[in-house]
């Protein structure tokens, strides 16, 4: 099993790199050739949303502070739970620490949508507010809901910034899934639970929305770090258990593979676990959180690759998966094993690279250029292995 125990210099590395709002015109964001861009003008950068979603369990203070020492960039809240008088400083400690927060407004669920839009009219013009998250679990309504009831209670109070939905993995399943996509900015598409689906299903769940995407569109995945749970007798999707360190990792790269534009994980407190105390992930399952800090460790530096680059993705062998990305003369390979306990013998066509470099995060590698121009290595069970070289 990999081995994902983070050092404390690692996490303040994380956090020194992490991207501040306050570097772009504050709070501006758009969606453009299918990347999240904040600024405006000379301004605008498209950037690699990766963060967590906050529930109203916890505290937002310590949540951000947990973000920003992993270095990442965005939070999902809920709004509607936060009172008038605590909601700004909350937005302005989000900004300090360089959190980019996307309000979910939820417009369709009660009780929530009869809070949605004195909280919207306070963010919509705050420095840490870049995008409306209008609808939760959208798989529920028609897609024509979705463009109208909700997508429009959000642009007649906020019309400057993205407007997105979540909705859950099954959707692929809808005859309307192009429909969806076109009923709003941006989709986050819930994959989980790891115990019901398994891991290989992320990969053909993500890529299938990511395929559809558009100039306009923006697809993102939202990822589980909980636990199902119970609820009562109810068994959620016989998904209860916590996914290991080891598939957080794989579900992260099966995405990125499979070509979303940004990754959120459900959730940084124990939102669903109902057999224990509400805690923060950190606490309870480290091993987790330090999982997905290692995993933007590693996107961070080559995002560009992922936002802009021509990508090309497959999968190989019935457990392995490869994706390349080319930008600018170089390219920057992921091969992916999700079989549990058994490693793999990778041969493809290396296109042109005469050397690999490895960039991954404490992976280790044995792949290599053979004579014969093809890249040749092996990939340990629930292992991900990351290269860039020139072409």
């Amino acid at each position: 099993m990999p081995n994902f125990k983070l050092t404390t210099a690692a996490l303040l590395l994380a956090a020194s790199t992490a991207f501040s709002p306050a570097a772009a015109t504050a709070g501006e964001a758009q969606i453009k050739d299918g990347n999240f861009v904040v600024g405006n003008g000379d301004q605008a950068k498209a950037v690699f949303p990766f963060g967590y979603w906050i529930n109203v369990q916890n505290d937002y203070y310590e949540g951000f502070d947990l973000l920003k020492k992993g270095g990442f960039n965005t939070a999902i809240i809920k709004p509607q739970y936060v009172d008038r008088e605590t909601w700004p400083p909350v937005l302005d400690d989000a900004a300090e620490k360089g959190i980019m927060v996307w309000g979910m407004i939820d417009t369709l669920h009660p009780p929530y949508h009869l809070q949605y839009q004195a909280r919207l009219e306070q963010a919509k013009d705050h420095p840490a507010y870049f995008a409306s998250i209008s609808i939760d679990d959208s798989h529920n309504f028609m897609p024509e809901v979705i463009a109208t009831d909700s997508v429009e209670r959000v642009k007649e109070i906020d019309d400057t910034h993205p407007i997105l939905q979540s909705m859950a993995a099954h959707w692929q399943e809808d005859p309307e899934l192009k429909n969806y996509v076109e009923a709003i900015e941006g989709t986050g598409l819930q994959t989980y639970a790891i115990e019901w689906q398994g891991i290989d299903h992320i990969y053909d769940d993500q890529k299938e929305p990511s395929e559809l995407s558009g100039d306009t569109y923006f697809p993102y995945a939202i990822l589980q770090t909980f636990n199902w749970g119970v609820q009562g007798e109810k068994d959620y999707h016989l998904g209860r258990r916590w996914p290991t360190a080891a598939e957080t990792d794989l579900a992260t790269w099966l995405s990125v593979a499979a070509g979303v534009k940004g990754v959120i994980y459900y959730s940084l407190d124990e939102r669903l676990d109902f057999t224990t105390p509400k805690g923060w992930l950190t606490d309870e399952h480290p091993d987790l959180f330090d999982a997905t800090v290692r995993a933007w460790k590693e996107i961070e530096p080559i995002q560009d690759f992922m936002l802009h680059g021509e990508l090309e993705t497959a999968r190989i062998l019935d457990t392995v998966y490869h994706a390349h990305w080319t930008l600018d003369g170089e390219r920057v390979h992921v091969f992916i094993n999700t079989h549990p306990n058994t490693p793999r013998t990778v041969k493809v066509d290396a296109d042109g690279m005469k050397s690999l470099k490895s960039i991954g995060v404490d992976r280790g590698s044995s792949f290599e250029v053979s004579d014969d121009g093809r890249i040749i290595g092996e990939i340990g069970p629930e292992s991900v292995q990351l290269f860039r070289g020139k072409i």
